[in-house]
């Protein structure tokens, strides 16, 4: 007689440890769970995923952290599959954003992720057997564990050092420069303004919903929806809000909107003074009410700036400043500012809409598109003039004949060649100040290895 297949052991390659939390905002991460999956099998996490089909073997964990988003979107659906087929698992991919693999831009939570946040109570508390990180920690505008109310950390209060992604389970809760703990009893709950409490409200809402079980994948139209929903609404204002702008400039070829950051979805979202979930389920109900006068002047809402990308803030404010100090002088393209710092156009843009608009209106309106390429060619000419020169004698005044072979190489006038220079000598300024205070901050707080 045969017996019954469903009282039969069922085999599995990897141990069919279960996820933590499911359907709740603080779902054990993927991320988490490999580590986990390979602190209980003996072996790393690097290796682990190479023996599954997850990852390359080869790369360290940090790497692998860095290349991967943390298992969030980075990875391909396929790789997630197979872990839920090796551990018997079913539900793992509830421990990502792969409700909104149709949905969310490539870079859905900003810049790869290679140092990680942490709440010190929850290490506090740690226990090896039941304790594991959220995957809501992994994204940069929440600003306190919704367990504790405690401000996230990104550094060790001891040395300042940032923390890898990539350390293993036995050593996360440790400094990797000065073995501190970073576990804290002591921290203290934290008031959030009402804009913060609100962002951490609806990340907590859309990680909940993303943790659901059977919760299907959004359909990829479900944004552009909305947002051309929205854009139906406002058609009789004379100006649309600077985020509705940036969205309808960054339109694709045929008409289609390009996939959304989740900044700029809680943005947009904010405007309309609907939630993120809400927006997700129902579109066009979502957009159907005509909200946007709640918002004075138009403004984009602001969002709480990420702490971890010292470039980035750096770059902000060099824009910033440049607006301020060549408003009577040529305005050099984004680009010669991003370009030295690494950084891309979306980041900025994601990071500041307003600051990101209200440049490129300045630039574009400066010149036509023509004369537009020969000042930003006469500026790097103008930038490596200047590269050599001592940082108190970028001054107007004594170098008052370095204009004129600038103006005949770009082919342009001496009135704008002298423009162009002297924005340079601003430019050269900021930036070199800018660099020493970076310098400075990366000896106070070194990075981890």
């Amino acid at each position: 007689m045969n017996a019954d297949p469903k009282t039969q052991p069922h085999w599995t390659v990897l141990p069919p440890l279960p996820l933590h939390g499911l359907g709740s905002a603080m779902v054990e991460s993927l991320a988490h769970y490999v580590r986990r999956i390979a602190w209980v099998s003996g072996i790393s996490a690097s290796r682990l995923g190479a023996y599954s089909g997850t990852g390359p073997l080869g790369k360290s964990d940090h790497e692998e952290a860095t290349t991967s988003r943390d298992l969030t979107l980075g990875r391909p659906e396929s790789r997630i599959l197979t872990l839920e087929r090796l551990t018997g698992v079913e539900h793992l991919r509830y421990g990502t954003f792969w409700v909104l693999k149709n949905v969310a831009g490539p870079l859905f939570l900003g810049r790869p992720i290679s140092h990680r946040r942490w709440c010190s109570e929850c290490y506090a508390e740690w226990n090896p057997h039941q304790s594991y990180e959220p995957l809501i920690w992994s994204i940069g505008l929440l600003s306190c564990c919704p367990k504790h109310r405690r401000r996230l950390e990104d550094r060790c209060t001891s040395c300042g050092a940032l923390q890898p992604a990539g350390i293993s389970l036995s050593h996360r809760r440790r400094c990797v420069q000065c073995s501190t703990g970073l576990g804290d009893m002591r921290r203290p709950v934290v008031l959030l303004s009402a804009r913060d409490a609100w962002i951490d409200e609806q990340l907590c809402q859309l990680v909940e919903l993303c943790s659901t079980v059977g919760q299907e994948p959004f359909p990829e139209e479900t944004y552009s929806t909305y947002i051309e929903e929205l854009l139906a609404q406002a058609r009789g204002y004379e100006t649309l809000p600077v985020s509705l702008q940036s969205t309808v400039r960054l339109q694709g070829g045929n008409g289609s909107i390009r996939k959304p950051s989740l900044r700029a979805m809680l943005r947009t979202c904010a405007l309309q003074g609907v939630s993120v979930c809400d927006m997700l389920r129902a579109p066009r109900e979502a957009a159907s009410a005509p909200l946007i006068d709640l918002w004075k002047d138009h403004a984009a809402p602001s969002l709480r700036n990420e702490s971890r990308n010292e470039k980035a803030g750096i770059a902000q404010d060099l824009l910033t400043s440049l607006l301020n100090r060549c408003r009577a002088c040529y305005l050099p393209p984004m680009e010669a500012v991003l370009r030295e710092w690494g950084l891309g156009r979306a980041l900025v843009r994601d990071a500041n809409v307003e600051l990101y608009e209200r440049y490129e209106v300045r630039y574009r309106e400066q010149a036509g598109t023509v004369a537009n390429i020969r000042l930003a060619d006469a500026f790097q000419a103008a930038l490596r003039d200047v590269a050599d020169i001592p940082l108190h004698r970028l001054r107007r005044g004594t170098l008052w004949n370095k204009p004129e072979p600038i103006a005949k190489a770009a082919h342009i006038s001496q009135d704008e060649a002298a423009s162009v220079f002297f924005s340079a000598l601003v430019y050269t300024h900021l930036r070199r100040r800018a660099q020493a205070h970076l310098a400075s901050a990366q000896q106070k707080s070194p990075r981890a290895e």
